[in-house]
């Protein structure tokens, strides 16, 4: 299917309080289209990323195929980006992203660091139900583990011509231990 489909509502977050719901097609925000196979991404964005209290058009197609315009007004959401970082044994730790936030890298940084000095030699890096988010808090959480300047993801266009290029930031002590990433 070519349709943006709204899988997951935050409690208490713009959508949720406008009434979008699980499994309603979206046709448009803001008046730009999202149906088909060339949908302009980065004007969407635009449209989104707005001041805190401005409405947005929304064009859906709720589950029983009613078309309906929605005003979905524009906020934050608050919601911390771990949502668990213990020990589960004396050696193994375990971290729980739930989003990849703005601040993930340091608050990430902070919960290894604190597991690290509770003896964690080997890390369950729990990704299930993670909402997306932020690329650099990716090369953030990545870059725990990997010596600096190390090759992590890239961004290239249809043509192949390269955008973005994500490397490793330089952290001292970077993990060495074992990972298991769950998703």
């Amino acid at each position: 299917d070519d349709t943006l489909v709204v899988v997951r509502t935050i409690c208490g977050g713009p959508a949720d309080k406008s009434g979008l719901h699980p499994g309603d097609k979206i046709l448009s925000i803001g008046g730009v289209s999202t149906v088909g196979q060339h949908v302009d991404f980065r004007l969407i964005d635009n449209t989104l990323l707005v001041d805190k209290g401005f409405k947005i058009d929304f064009v859906i197609v709720n589950e029983k195929g009613k078309a309906q315009l929605m005003k979905v007004k524009s906020g934050y959401v608050e919601q911390n980006a771990i949502s668990n970082a213990f020990m589960i044994t004396d050696k193994i730790g375990y971290i729980k992203i739930e989003i990849f936030s703005k601040d993930l890298g340091v608050e990430f940084g902070t919960e290894m660091k604190r597991l690290r000095k509770q003896g964690m030699e080997k890390l369950i890096l729990d990704l299930r139900g993670n909402k997306g988010g932020y690329v650099g808090s990716a090369v953030d959480v990545a870059s725990e583990f990997m010596p600096g300047g190390t090759f992590i993801v890239g961004m290239q266009s249809k043509q192949g011509d390269v955008e973005r290029r994500h490397t490793s930031m330089d952290i001292r002590n970077p993990f060495r231990g074992e990972v298991v990433v769950i998703v």
